[in-house]
């Protein structure tokens, strides 16, 4: 048990009171993405599955989410909200899962600080996209403010910063990757990318 999976089992109970998740940014975000009905997506660090009931509105029958979390507790509640036929939960650190599918949307939201290895994520994130997929890394606050908040928890996540987007953004190139979208402003942290 890894300590990012002992600290999210530990506050899971109060997560959806403790963090804000600003639903007009959250859809603005997610139409940027042209998301088909059929796509497949990928929702890593799921947590309460905040994007979830965001995504079953745009998905159509055939589109289906595999929302994967290292915290069993966050997705015990999650599962809980959304029981519905479209949605896969499994308890999986991405970091050190194996996938064996492609997904032709990858999703990260407010959890790419706690994936600890940036250049390693984003290699693991875009080996898992479908050519021409989207990749979306998103937080509804700023760098900032997120890496304030975590700063000031005394918690194992103290030191989980999110590092300036530019700085992913040439993660992104080296691997081969075109970056779409870039905002890395006091309202949001929005990379969306493609291979």
């Amino acid at each position: 048990m890894n300590k990012n999976e002992l600290f999210f089992d530990s506050v899971a109970h109060k997560w959806d009171e403790m963090v804000n998740h600003n639903s007009i940014k959250i859809r603005t975000v997610l139409e940027s993405l042209e998301i088909r009905g059929s796509d497949s997506i990928l929702d890593i660090g799921t947590g309460t599955g905040v994007l979830i009931p965001y995504l079953l509105e745009i998905l159509g029958e055939a589109g289906r989410i595999t929302a994967i979390d290292v915290s069993a507790q966050m997705l015990e509640i999650a599962k809980s909200k959304y029981d519905n036929c479209r949605v896969s939960f499994m308890k999986l650190d991405f970091m050190e899962a194996e996938l064996q599918e492609a997904f032709d949307i990858v999703l990260c939201y407010s959890c790419f600080p706690h994936l600890c290895d940036c250049r390693n994520a984003i290699r693991r994130m875009l080996k898992v996209l479908k050519k021409d997929g989207k990749l979306l890394i998103f937080h509804s606050e700023s760098r900032e403010k997120i890496n304030k908040l975590h700063e000031n928890m005394d918690s194992p996540v103290k030191r989980d910063n999110l590092p300036p987007a530019e700085e992913l953004k040439r993660v992104i190139e080296t691997e081969r990757g075109k970056v779409i979208q870039l905002e890395d402003s006091e309202e949001k942290y929005v990379l969306i990318a493609s291979l």
